[in-house]
């Protein structure tokens, strides 16, 4: 049973990990964040779906990698231009 609850919750820890370690923003020193990375990974049957939803939008609002196109000006969904203001 513990394996049921163990495996994915050490998935939702390594994503939240990887996640934590690829910003360079914040500083990992703080005892409170990696707290927080551990109790996301218990937590996991809450804080998976989430995650998984912030991947498949980030990975739908992704635009073609077609090199020497020029992006349009004015976005065509709103999943567009959140991904515009969230990384340009």
């Amino acid at each position: 049973m513990l394996v049921y609850y163990g495996i994915p919750a050490g998935i939702v820890f390594l994503v939240a990990l990887s996640a934590y370690l690829r910003d360079t923003a914040v500083p990992k020193n703080r005892p409170f964040d990696w707290l927080f990375i551990l109790v996301t990974a218990l937590l996991w049957p809450v804080t998976a779906p989430f995650i998984a939803w912030k991947k498949v939008t980030a990975l739908l609002a992704d635009p073609p990698k077609n090199e020497g196109v020029e992006l349009r000006s004015q976005p065509v969904s709103k999943l567009e231009a959140l991904y515009r203001r969230q990384y340009y």
